[in-house]
């Protein structure tokens, strides 16, 4: 401006001595809780392609962090509503200091996650328990480790009667809640009451490892030789699981018995829209059509009439899930599944203790309506 005669010298130099002051605004990132999943997903992502095989972990985060730098599209199945309400939700029914919670959505349709909280407080690639933490499941397992496996061993059906009444193996001696003691009932009662002795009892007369070998297509990180017992058929595991590989495993119910592992990422795209990577994931049978179709009337009668009845709400053609609680109700489950979703919900303490009157008011059961109500909501 000076040189064309706009401005005079003094001008000029009166306008460089100002100070220059910058009010540039912060870089907002939508849904930080999800940014550290969605990035252990693209580092296994990465390392299934043939080309990356035999990659060590240091050298695939490497390549990860070399492919994000390249300005690659990452594309997600995440539904913001979802999302913003699974986090309501658990900041909503869990408001102790505390206490926390996590859930995770699949759309059981696409095999697709489409919400992942892992807590009340939310930030940048911070502990996620969604995904890292591992948790006793309580009575959450027996659906996959009892009732469908005896059903498909021996052709069950919900009608099928069982004896619920007292058993011992060696020192090992279940008990019910409360003390209660059976005799004789439909598996679909003692699924929908979850009794404990009617549990160990089907997972004894299956087998142990028999049962067992039901779990192997969820590819469950956590479970150890030492878990091969049958006070597992209550959830006593050495580790536990996450949220969000039970949720997944859950999903068969949803699917006809078959299992494919949900995921996040859709395709990771370069600049040009061209797909780097994407996901190849085989589908695996796990147990029977008739199997699954039996499982489901009793994952429905939890919710009618079982430990899950407030879980129910309107618009869904289909109401089924799970309950579970460990010992001391230290640990809250509940895994439910609708027409379009597979939802499962947990709520305890990051350092394991009693919940106490928490448990009272059922908030595990109370997310996933949340959660689900919004979903349908038109």
């Amino acid at each position: 401006m000076k040189e064309q005669g706009f401005i005079t010298d003094q001008e000029y130099t009166n306008a460089i001595k100002q100070p220059i002051k910058l009010h540039a605004a912060k870089r907002l990132v939508p849904f930080p809780e999800v940014i550290g999943f969605v990035k252990d997903e693209l580092t296994e992502l990465i390392a299934s392609s043939p080309e990356n095989k035999g990659l060590s972990k240091e050298q695939l985060i490497k390549k990860r962090n070399e492919l994000l730098n390249s300005g690659v599209v990452i594309e997600t199945s995440l539904l913001p509503a979802l999302q913003k309400e699974a986090m309501a939700a658990i900041q909503k029914r869990v408001p102790y200091s505390n206490a926390e919670g996590a859930a995770v959505v699949v759309d059981h349709t696409t095999k697709k996650i489409v919400a992942i909280a892992g807590g009340k407080e939310y930030g940048l690639e911070q502990f996620n328990r969604a995904y890292q933490s591992f948790l006793q499941p309580g009575s959450s397992i027996k659906p996959l480790l009892v009732y469908a496996p005896y059903i498909d061993v021996f052709g069950a059906n919900p009608g099928t009667i069982i004896s619920a009444a007292k058993i011992c193996e060696s020192k090992y001696c279940p008990e019910n809640y409360g003390g209660a003691a059976y005799g004789s009932m439909s598996l679909k009662k003692a699924m929908s009451r979850s009794v404990n002795t009617a549990a160990v009892r089907l997972l004894k007369k299956t087998g142990v490892e028999k049962a067992f070998s039901y779990l192997e297509p969820f590819q469950f990180s956590s479970i150890t030789q030492q878990d091969h017992q049958l006070a597992s058929a209550l959830g006593g595991f050495s580790r536990g699981f996450s949220p969000l590989e039970l949720t997944s495993a859950y999903s068969a119910f949803s699917n006809n018995g078959t299992y494919v592992k949900p995921r996040i990422i859709s395709a990771v795209k370069d600049s040009n829209g061209n797909i780097l990577y994407k996901w190849k994931e085989t589908p695996v049978s796990v147990w029977k059509k008739e199997t699954n179709t039996h499982m489901r009337v009793m994952l429905e009668e939890v919710t009618r009439s079982g430990t899950a009845k407030n879980a129910r709400f309107p618009g869904s053609k289909y109401i089924g899930g799970k309950t579970g609680t460990t010992n001391d109700a230290k640990d809250l489950w509940f895994v439910g599944i609708t027409d379009r979703y597979t939802a499962g919900v947990w709520v305890g303490r990051d350092k394991p203790g009693s919940l106490g009157n928490i448990e009272n008011s059922s908030p595990e059961v109370m997310i996933w309506r949340d959660i689900m109500m919004k979903a349908y909501q038109k």
